[in-house]
């Protein structure tokens, strides 16, 4: 009963430990997602000033100093709208550690992925040392430890006795013995069959838990390796042609090739992919910190907030 205690604590620890870990990587996300905002608002600013003074020598359309002006303004509202959810999360992260205020600015460490996947044939063998799947097996022990106990007790045990008679009409002693068969039949055997059953129900749940463990963990490491797929193609493939492609678009900007909308287009594209890529590896870590829940392996090693 006492390694059962022990058990249910572990459970709650593995569960703290999980949400502690989204929330700082969240923090993480966000902190990354801002620091592109602030770049995409400063480079708004940027080619207001420019197009404006094109507008003003005769080289560009009052309509693309207008444009210009709106996507400023966005850029603004989406550095505020992350500063707010920032926040946020940076309350709640405090929160979980019993704090009433945010004792700390930013949090430290990198959503940069391992290289390499760990094998899934590990995260098989580890379900076996998840919290819920020891409890059950510790719930079926302690049922068959029971079982054994009650049928002990419910033994029909023979006792003797013996002792010294003195007969008084003859003046002789005697020596008795005798003894003594209680009758009533096996008063536990309700208490067996009912520990029985729930021996064979925890067996069960074993079982049953098991199987939910491992396609959890299945449909997770899908989700896992899809992410670090979509992360491996945005950081040498899809961003990198962006970046070349926006640098080209400038320059036929500027020879009054392209319209200020496509450069515009081409600029949101690429802002739009860093973006993506960091919900990418947001996802792969909220994946990873799941399959750490779940088999109880460290897959990642997590900085401090300063």
């Amino acid at each position: 009963k006492k390694a059962l205690t022990e058990i249910e604590l572990d459970i709650k620890r593995y569960d703290v430990a999980a949400e502690t870990a989204h929330q700082f990587i969240t923090i993480l996300a966000l902190q990354d997602r801002f620091k592109i905002a602030k770049e995409a608002h400063l480079h708004s600013r940027k080619i207001l000033k420019e197009i404006t003074h094109r507008v003003n020598s005769g080289k560009a359309l009052m309509a693309d100093q207008l444009r210009a002006e709106v996507n400023l303004e966005r850029r603004e509202l989406e550095v505020e709208d992350i500063a707010h959810e920032l926040i946020s999360a940076k309350k709640i992260l405090s929160s979980s550690w019993g704090q009433s205020e945010i004792g700390f600015s930013s949090v430290l460490g990198s959503l940069n992925l391992p290289k390499s996947l760990i094998d899934y044939s590990e995260f098989e063998q580890a379900i076996s040392s998840n919290p819920k799947v020891r409890y059950f097996l510790t719930q079926q022990r302690l049922a068959e430890s029971e079982i054994s106990l009650a049928r002990e007790e419910s033994k029909n045990r023979l006792r003797f006795n013996a002792g010294v008679s003195r007969y008084e009409r003859t003046e002789d002693y005697g020596l008795t013995m005798g003894v003594t068969l209680p009758f009533g039949g096996n008063n536990n055997q309700g208490k067996i069959s009912s520990l029985i059953a729930d021996k064979s129900r925890y067996q069960a749940e074993v079982t049953a838990t098991e199987i939910q463990l491992l396609t959890q963990v299945f449909v997770l490491y899908q989700e896992l390796m899809h992410s670090y797929h979509v992360s491996n193609s945005l950081t040498h493939e899809i961003i990198p042609r962006l970046e070349k492609a926006l640098k080209e678009t400038y320059k036929a900007y500027q020879l009054g090739k392209y319209s200020y909308q496509e450069w515009s287009s081409v600029q949101q594209e690429v802002y739009d992919a860093q973006f993506s890529l960091i919900d990418a590896r947001l996802t792969a870590h909220k994946n990873t910190v799941e399959l750490e829940r779940l088999t109880g392996l460290a897959m990642q090693d997590y900085k401090n907030v300063q």
